[in-house]
């Protein structure tokens, strides 16, 4: 009796066994961290860098306003007691990982939870403002962002303004009931520089809504935006 003779797999099939191969170690890896398949896995790296408890996702996006931001995916997270503004950006040799975060822990009292950071590259410099709302009559507020030192701060120059109005149209309600809103202000490009951050809330009937003060309320909140809280992208 003749021995069957075995016949050796063809191209497409030892090609098609190399590819399972291949995706089963990287699964293999993404699931070990050692190559992050995944964009959210990056934003999950800088929380834990931040010593941040579990976060839930109430944003994700893609932004190429700047050259350095076109590979990058920018993650808003909240939990109960703060909020994460992150970037995960993808590498061909190491996959996604995070090179960017900005943190804000919750206070009692504050009708918004406001946080900013900066970016910048060759292309350009922009500030992402996020937050949540707090107080549920809150209808439109506004940030105006004052450019107040254009020489390392030795001498305070108003050197001008530049104003956002956020209306409902811009203010989402994440899957955890809460109202969030995100956006960007694109800032002048100078070497030295502090921009003054002033932000105002008003209700359905344009009423303003007070923020809570040491003495008083006041019906502004303002706070610094520096470059010492900001990324510069400079492969780009």
């Amino acid at each position: 009796m003749k021995k069957r003779r075995k016949t050796p797999p063809s191209r497409r099939r030892t090609a098609l066994k190399w590819l399972g191969a291949l995706v089963s170690l990287m699964l293999f890896f993404s699931v070990c961290g050692i190559y992050p398949l995944l964009p959210r896995q990056g934003a999950e790296y800088m929380r834990q860098c931040a010593g941040i408890a579990p976060m839930e996702v109430v944003k994700s996006f893609y932004d190429p306003t700047l050259v350095g931001m076109r590979t990058s995916r920018i993650y808003l997270m909240a939990n109960e007691d703060a909020l994460l503004l992150t970037a995960s950006r993808f590498h061909p040799l190491m996959g996604w990982s995070g090179f960017w975060k900005g943190a804000v822990a919750v206070k009692e009292g504050l009708p918004v939870q406001p946080g900013y950071h900066m970016v910048s590259d060759r292309s350009g410099k922009m500030v992402y403002l996020y937050g949540r709302v707090d107080d549920p009559n809150v209808s439109t507020f506004t940030c105006t962002l004052t450019l107040v030192s254009e020489d390392g701060g030795q001498e305070w120059i108003p050197a001008g303004t530049i104003q956002k109005t956020v209306g409902q149209d811009a203010l989402f309600t994440a899957g955890d009931g809460h109202t969030y809103f995100l956006f960007s202000i694109s800032l002048e490009s100078k070497e030295h520089f502090l921009y003054q951050a002033f932000l105002s809330c008003t209700d359905g009937s344009g009423n303003p809504i007070l923020w809570p003060g040491r003495y008083q309320e006041h019906s502004t909140a303002s706070f610094e935006i520096q470059e010492s809280t900001s990324t510069s992208i400079l492969n780009n």
